[in-house]
């Protein structure tokens, strides 16, 4: 699965205009025939930008260090423990 998703930008295009179209049957597909629809074989060019990372912060507004489009989380908290439970108690639901 790790090697199908780090594939280039080339590769997924040629999976998707080829192998896909194959697989879902859009070139002799007689129910979009009967709506008078194609599927066009080129690609939608959608322009896009970059955004700067984001400010993460953690517990007591601990900031981790953005790269790449990920984070360490090293050396950071995200929650803080809560009281010390000394009693217990359930409750069990069964059908009858």
């Amino acid at each position: 699965m790790l090697d199908f998703a780090c594939r280039s930008p080339f590769a997924n295009a040629l999976s998707i205009s080829t192998e896909s179209r194959s697989a879902l049957g859009l070139d002799e597909n007689p129910t979009l025939q009967q709506f008078g629809l194609t599927i066009d074989r080129r690609l939608l060019t959608v322009w896009g930008r970059e955004l700067q990372s984001p400010s993460v912060l953690y517990l007591k507004n601990k900031e981790a260090r953005t790269f790449g489009g990920g984070w360490n989380m090293r050396d950071v908290q995200v929650a803080e423990a809560g009281p010390k439970i000394t009693n217990w108690a359930w409750v069990q639901v069964t059908e009858s």
